[in-house]
């Protein structure tokens, strides 16, 4: 009987820390998809800075052409998805940092990692927006103009 009671401790057990486990590599993951989307999110604002920046003045279709709207909503779109992937991983580590006390640290930690990423999501989402909100006044702007000519 003993030895039945330390297999199905033994067998939950390993469950418990591979479940952990596949958790800890999806947050890995999901974190990892957020530092590319930071890094390309850097790099388009750094490749367009000078075309926000110089709006309201004189700007060429052609400067404004070069803000490539399409890789914007595509950033955007990715990340609408990592945000979703977040929330998932959030709910399915409630319902796992219940069930497995023995990993309690490690779930204490992650999910305050992911609490954390989505507080970030929320402030760059606001700052796309707004983003959004500059580039499409420049777009009707540039429209005008080409009805006007």
């Amino acid at each position: 009987m003993k030895n039945w009671i330390k297999n199905v401790k033994n067998y939950f057990g390993s469950i418990s820390d591979s479940e952990i486990s596949k958790y800890k590599n999806d947050c890995e993951g999901l974190i990892q998809k957020y530092e590319n989307l930071l890094q390309e999110i850097s790099e388009y604002m750094r490749n367009n800075r000078h075309i926000i920046n110089t709006f309201g003045q004189k700007q060429s279709p052609e400067e404004i052409e070069q803000l490539n709207s399409f890789s914007f909503f595509a950033i955007r779109d990715e990340l609408h998805h990592i945000t979703e992937e977040c929330e998932s991983l959030l709910s399915r580590g409630k319902g796992q940092s219940e069930s497995i006390p023995q990993q309690e640290q490690t779930m204490k930690i992650l999910m305050t990692q992911l609490q954390e990423l989505r507080k970030y999501s929320e402030q760059i989402e606001t700052a796309l927006k707004e983003f959004e909100d500059r580039l499409i006044e420049m777009e009707e702007s540039l429209a005008a103009r080409s009805l006007c000519n």
